[in-house]
């Protein structure tokens, strides 16, 4: 339970984003809805791509013998998104092999302790590793796997829910090492992003962490919720305009929907009633160049950045802006 409040975040799984019911419908709609039908198309073409050997991103969870994947710190990024797609794309087909790639995906980082240990340098310093280097890196290494594992989880024997277990438990550690870092630094991206990714890892995991040790975990889930009510006041002004620009604003926003969904669908958190959802979604619609699919690339704004969870966001404030937004940057509405 949480906060003692009395909510109940254990013994729930594959809902963190999407119940059975709200999957099926969206199976429905990619027979028939165009958009929803291309939206399935590419995430199955992505997956082919993880899988299949030779590809410029199959993941090789063997051979490892992609550098950009295991031996950087950026492979955070492709492994998350391969984890996430392949995940998503099981629960869209049924399709088995889709989730044992998956699966082997994150047994091999848990059974490697992959990320660890150091990865390399970044930006010209020696950079050590997803669990030691810094708070932004563990919300990389955290929130997809996270997404990935709650939809994958009964398809784990019971020894290997413990073998991932044992490799995430460190990081919620690590986490509450930093837990004040954003206290001195409002709006910056790297706490939100952190403790969101941790957060999320916090739920997925709840029934894998031996009660004796759960407490670190609501914790976690205390201060996630906390940093994110925090940099909802911090990250942007009364007219959504984000004091780190668009592109590190949005980071922050896009970990915190997601991190925001599972707390409200586990504990019944609502994180979205918050006004900085709708002005800073009005802000990007102001700061779309003409033509759309492009930002004013003003204060660090990035002319790209993260649109795609602006449909949730939507959804949940009952307001379409960040519709608009999502359609014109990385929708249909976007430019080619």
């Amino acid at each position: 339970q949480v906060g003692g409040l009395g909510h109940q975040v254990a013994g729930r799984h594959g809902d963190l984003l999407a119940s059975a019911g709200e999957v099926r419908a969206a199976i429905r709609r990619m027979r028939h809805d165009p958009v929803s039908a291309r939206l399935a198309s590419d995430l199955e073409r992505d997956c082919r791509g993880y899988m299949r050997p030779g590809s410029p991103t199959y993941i090789d969870f063997r051979e490892h013998r992609r550098h950009d994947l295991w031996e950087k710190r950026q492979g955070h990024w492709s492994l998350g998104r391969a984890l996430q797609d392949l995940a998503w794309a099981w629960r869209f087909t049924g399709k088995a092999r889709l989730a044992d790639h998956a699966k082997n995906i994150l047994l091999r980082l848990a059974r490697d302790r992959h990320g660890w240990r150091p990865l390399g340098c970044n930006y010209g310093n020696p950079y050590h590793g997803w669990l030691n280097d810094n708070l932004l890196d563990i919300g990389h290494a955290t929130l997809a796997p996270a997404v990935a594992y709650d939809l994958l989880r009964e398809g784990f024997r019971p020894a290997e829910r413990a073998e991932v277990a044992a490799y995430y438990e460190p990081f919620f550690y690590r986490v509450l090492n930093h837990r004040y870092y954003g206290v001195g630094n409002p709006g910056h991206n790297f706490a939100p992003v952190g403790f969101s990714g941790a957060g999320m890892l916090a739920l997925a995991l709840m029934d894998d962490i031996a009660p004796t040790r759960r407490g670190i975990l609501l914790e976690v889930l205390a201060w996630a919720e906390a940093y994110a009510r925090f940099t909802l006041d911090t990250v942007a002004g009364s007219d959504g305009a984000p004091v780190e620009g668009s592109g590190y604003g949005s980071a922050s926003l896009h970990y915190m929907a997601l991190f925001a969904e599972g707390l409200r669908r586990r504990t019944g958190r609502d994180l979205f009633k918050h006004p900085t959802w709708r002005r800073f979604a009005r802000y990007l619609v102001w700061e779309t160049l003409p033509g759309g699919g492009a930002f004013n690339n003003f204060n660090d704004n990035h002319y790209q950045t993260h649109a795609g969870f602006w449909p949730l966001g939507s959804r949940r404030t009952d307001d379409q802006t960040g519709d608009w937004v999502w359609w014109h940057h990385q929708g249909p509405g976007a430019p080619m």
